[in-house]
């Protein structure tokens, strides 16, 4: 092997040595490659004058209120037949010393933590067909003398709101699929006594009950995906409160040619070098240019891409990005506003609460502006999860189920840490390191969208929707495209690497330009504040979500 090199060091040597300049020979013209940025503005000039911009907001809109009235329903989730009991434990170890930025030990290898040492499952939580009238009005007349929370694996929510007068919540991830396999099953908690059981009971087999009682004694971490999926949707199920409902919606559509910052594209690279650069920072890309996946060469390709729409909102049923879109359920969730000390006695932080709705919207795919790349996003544009069906989101007790080491953060050092990531991410990236930290914005615990230390509504709304992606990431629906890992598919993530986003506000004004127009996750909001909120008419905000992506191209 040795030899071989040397001989091929002393040919290329040999061959630099022999070279000469012959001069132009004939007629040269200089390379015409067409800007990428002109070539993607002239497409949306051309869908814009064509009327296919407007036809896809419509449709998109159409998808959204089709969708929210009628989620997709949980496959494989069968009627319950038989008595089935099983043992649960929530309780989590940690594997890892886990350390600040300055190389501290806040949380040590082996420390155990149960959220139900904490909080506990104050009322039964009912799986139900919604599409199955027994199964709701046996529910319905078992629970009545209680606050049950309704959690429907099919059928319409929304209907059963206005028929009946109290909450009902939907499974939008499907992952009753795996947690319960079975419908009717209700859940209840319990803190002491006897190990944890569930069981199936009844004379009818539409008419059978699964009871869910968690204890505390420390048994496997694996169970706490199956209970994070279990109580993902649960919440407060409450009577029904004349008033009337919140302020208006406001919003408008997306206009792609002049909504959009299309230069947060960039920089584009293959393996360690940008080919397309950018001012903007990027995350760390594969050194080399090349990529094998299984049997198949590429090269390895690293871009950012618009692939989700997000509408954040402290009004329900608002939906911002589709032109202010108000939908009425026919029953009030509650609304409420942004308080401080002067509206809640006295109390020493600001605090808000509030809504999202996440949209697929992979958008160069969508428009055919790049046709013949064949890493991005596919899909169609449709509504994903909305909010207000998650009553989970606004709870912050039911939320330390699913993020029990919320606990182990709460002490100074952790937060203290909080400073450097805000440093960081507003001079270059987020610390992936630093998980817990959401910048200069807070801490991304509770996973929910009660923001208890509220500074301003750009602030508040853009760790709410950090919030969210985590949870997403935490209950495994979103996945990890960036890296190396990336570059053969999607990956799993249930600890999301902050790097891997950026937001871009559309609603009230969209920000195109500028450093900070598609600011990472945790970036100081002082330079995307400015003309973000107008009195009473633009308390309503919308972000594009951009993702990086990292793929192995043909």
């Amino acid at each position: 092997m040795k030899r071989l090199l040397v001989l091929f060091t002393a040919f290329l040597v040999a061959a630099s040595a022999q070279a000469r300049d012959y001069g132009q020979q004939g007629a040269v013209w200089p390379v015409i490659e067409p800007d990428l940025l002109q070539q993607i503005h002239a497409r949306l000039q051309h869908l814009e004058a064509s009327g296919e911009t407007a036809r896809l907001g419509e449709e998109l809109k159409r998808r959204t209120i089709a969708r929210v009235n009628r989620p997709a329903p949980v496959e494989g989730v069968s009627l319950a037949d038989a008595t089935r009991r099983w043992t649960f434990d929530p309780t989590i170890t940690v594997q890892q010393d886990i350390r600040d930025d300055k190389g501290r030990v806040i949380i040590a290898r082996g420390t155990r933590v149960n959220p139900l040492d904490t909080v506990h499952l104050r009322e039964p939580l009912v799986f139900l067909d919604g599409d199955d009238p027994a199964q709701i009005e046996w529910a319905s007349k078992r629970y009545a003398a209680t606050g049950a929370k309704f959690i429907l694996v099919g059928g319409a929510p929304l209907e059963h709101m206005k028929a009946r007068q109290r909450r009902f919540f939907f499974d939008q991830g499907r992952h009753s699929r795996e947690a319960l396999r079975h419908r009717p099953c209700a859940c209840h908690c319990r803190t002491a006594g006897p190990p944890a059981h569930c069981h199936r009971t009844g004379d009818q087999a539409r008419r059978r009950e699964a009871i869910m009682i968690l204890n505390s004694p420390f048994l496997a971490k694996r169970w706490l995906a199956l209970f994070a999926s279990i109580l993902m949707f649960a919440a407060t199920a409450l009577p029904a409160v004349a008033s009337s409902g919140p302020g208006r919606c406001t919003g408008k559509f997306v206009n792609p040619i002049t909504d959009i910052c299309w230069s947060c594209l960039f920089p584009i690279s293959i393996g360690g070098l940008k080919i397309w650069p950018s001012s903007r920072p990027d995350t760390d890309n594969p050194a080399l240019p090349v990529c094998l996946c299984g049997l198949r060469p590429g090269i390895a390709m690293g871009f950012w891409e618009p692939v989700r729409l997000a509408d954040v909102s402290m009004k329900p049923w608002c939906f911002v990005n589709l032109g202010g879109l108000k939908l009425d359920p026919g029953f009030d969730i509650g609304f409420k506003s942004m308080a401080g000390p002067s509206a809640v006695g006295g109390a020493a932080q600001y605090n808000s609460q509030w809504h999202i709705h996440w949209y697929a919207y992979p958008l160069i795919y969508w428009m055919e502006i790049v046709a013949d790349f064949l890493c991005l996003e596919s899909g169609s544009i449709d509504i994903l999860y909305i909010t207000e069906i998650d009553p989970l989101w606004q709870d912050s007790e039911l939320t330390a189920i699913i993020n029990p080491e919320a606990v182990l953060f709460a002490n100074p050092l952790a937060l203290a840490a909080c400073a450097a990531d805000c440093v960081t991410a507003t001079a270059k990236l987020p610390s992936d390191a630093l998980f817990w930290c959401a910048g200069c914005q807070g801490t991304m615990y509770p996973l929910n969208g009660n923001v208890s230390a509220t500074i301003g509504h750009v602030q508040a709304s853009r760790l709410a929707l950090a919030r969210f992606a985590y949870k997403l990431h935490r209950e495994l629906v979103a996945w990890g495209t960036m890296g190396g890992k990336g570059l053969c598919g999607k990956y799993l993530m249930p600890v999301m690497r902050k790097q891997q986003y950026r937001f871009q506000a559309t609603n009230p004004n969209p920000q195109t330009k500028g450093r900070y127009a598609c600011a990472p996750i945790g970036a100081s909001t002082t330079f995307m504040s400015a003309g973000q909120v107008y009195p009473a008419i633009g308390e309503d905000m919308g972000y594009l979500v951009w993702r990086k992506r990292n793929c192995c191209a043909l």
